[in-house]
């Protein structure tokens, strides 16, 4: 690619005296706002904002995106300008509209141009927004322009943040520690084993590794006595199991219909709600049928309510292959939902004795049912595991932690680049 970048007359765009600017959109799911105005000559305090550039590979359902909203509404606004650029196509980009309000710019492009005008969009909009910092969450492109990033005339930090390494680790764990690692000023890693991960099996300098937990809004969003559950669960008395995810090989849904007609070999006081989508989701519910289990197994779904799903339910049952720290055990938790789940890193270093029964073999069918049906059979102890959880991540988990973390690793990266400010691309 070309190190030439043209810059517009325009020149740097800033928005003045509001705390969440109404954004400037160029996308075919949001309308667009044209709210985006030159900043007023002399100083003030939007001027000493600095700019970053989150790049995502798209914005729907699903852990990673809700991350990706949080990291939006908790990044402090007054330090800060985000935007977003979505860089792969999407059949639905459902969450695009609620992270609109905090972002500076946003621009979908696989809406607005072929995939090969996108990386000197993305190289242009750096140079010509004099980007800071640019944020790299599952964005393939993402991880390939970071070369070309680090060539601009004023290159910025770069921060990827990874989430969780597939069990086949072929995944993007491996492709951008063992590739670019060398130009990543940091990796913002959601778990401690995670970066472990990535220091023992990679090599990655232990001083680029840097854990932030993604967290959760347990005052307000997934605050229990401030949700209104699903209408119909709890209605006839059985215990409501939640089983919210994708249904997807990771998330193993098969394993959790075989612990479902395990259980309901022992006790009928339960009901499943499956409440996701995926690849998954019609041999499913075949088998659901075959079973002749429909009474038992539910399936709701994809969902844009999961605090509402969570209010209306007894228990989480988790059956996962692999994991990071889940978003929806973050949630479980700080809705006072006791989980069943396998004993991954991730889920341990989360739950940390607190929030239910942990599974130490992933695919052991009789220690599931034995867990479920202690806890479907015991509302008291479902209760003291639930607010054990709900303490657990209001002292340790929580939106505003993780923005504040966000916030203070750029700048420290930013001193360390000025005062380093001939670091190439072999730093």
């Amino acid at each position: 690619m070309a190190s030439t970048w043209v810059r517009p007359n325009s020149g740097r765009y800033s928005v003045v005296g509001r705390r969440h600017p109404p954004p400037f959109y160029r996308s075919a799911h949001v309308s667009h706002s044209a709210a985006y105005h030159p900043p007023a000559a002399g100083p003030d305090a939007t001027a000493a904002r600095l700019p970053v550039l989150y790049l995502a590979p798209w914005v729907d359902y699903g852990g990673t995106a809700k991350g990706t909203l949080d990291w939006f509404r908790w990044l402090d606004c007054e330090r800060f300008t985000p935007s977003l650029i979505t860089t792969q196509p999407a059949a639905r980009q459902r969450m695009l509209p609620e992270v609109a309000p905090y972002a500076t710019e946003l621009w979908e492009l696989p809406q607005l141009m072929p995939g090969g005008d996108m990386p000197r969009f993305i190289c242009d909009f750096v140079h010509t927004r004099e980007i800071r910092v640019v944020h790299v969450m599952n964005s393939r492109l993402g991880f390939e322009l970071i070369p070309d990033l680090c060539l601009l005339p004023r290159p910025p930090v770069i921060v990827v943040q990874l989430h969780v390494e597939e069990d086949t680790r072929m995944g993007y764990v491996r492709y951008v520690a063992t590739r670019y690692a060398n130009l990543v000023d940091a990796f913002s890693v959601t778990s401690r084993h995670l970066a472990r991960t990535m220091i023992e099996d990679y090599d990655v300098s232990p001083t680029k590794c840097v854990v932030i937990h993604t967290g959760v809004d347990a005052e307000r969003e997934f605050a229990p006595d401030a949700v209104e559950p699903k209408s119909g669960l709890g209605e006839d008395g059985r215990a409501e199991i939640l089983f919210l995810g994708r249904l997807v090989p990771q998330k193993d849904p098969h394993l959790m219909l075989e612990i479902v007609a395990a259980l309901h070999a022992e006790t009928d006081a339960f009901r499943v709600n499956v409440v996701g989508y995926g690849d998954l989701g019609p041999e499913l519910e075949e088998a659901v049928r075959a079973q002749g289990l429909e009474d038992v197994v539910v399936m709701r779904g994809p969902t844009h309510e999961p605090a509402r799903w969570l209010a209306g339910s007894d228990l989480l049952l988790m059956t996962s292959v692999y994991e990071g720290i889940p978003y929806v055990l973050f949630e479980a938790m700080a809705m006072e939902v006791p989980a069943v789940a396998p004993a991954l890193p991730g889920v341990r270093e989360l739950m940390n004795g607190a929030g239910g029964q942990m599974i130490e073999v992933r695919d052991d069918v009789p220690a599931y049912v034995d867990a479920l049906r202690a806890l479907i059979e015991s509302p008291a102890a479902r209760r003291a595991h639930g607010r054990a959880a709900r303490a657990r991540v209001r002292e340790h988990f929580s939106l505003e932690r993780m923005g504040t973390e966000h916030g203070a690793l750029y700048e420290r990266l930013l001193a360390r680049k000025a005062s380093n400010p001939e670091k190439g691309l072999a730093g």
